[in-house]
């Protein structure tokens, strides 16, 4: 969409934008508050199994893991010819 029309779209008188923002604002929280009076007996029903799911994950978590272990004991690697102690006479 080009900007310039969409520019001329928006009021340029700050008191009209300011008028279409409120509007706007209001209209928006008139529908929240109409679904909210609608939609409030299912809210802790919905707590329930939100609490239900935590829970559930909380179980599966442990379940799945088991108990903790120590970690392996680390296995070094054999010796190489650089780690290995120099062998003769000492350089004097």
């Amino acid at each position: 969409m080009n900007l310039s029309r969409l520019r001329t779209l928006m009021p340029n008188n700050r008191v009209i934008y300011w008028g279409v923002v409120v509007l706007v604002a209001t209209a928006l929280l008139w529908i929240g508050a109409e679904l909210t009076k609608r939609i409030v007996w299912i809210l802790p029903y919905t707590a329930g199994v939100a609490i239900l799911l935590i829970v559930g994950g909380f179980i599966h978590e442990w379940w799945r893991t088991g108990r903790p272990t120590p970690p392996p004991a680390s296995v070094s690697p054999p010796p190489t010819k650089l780690d290995a102690p120099p062998s003769g006479p000492p350089n004097s």
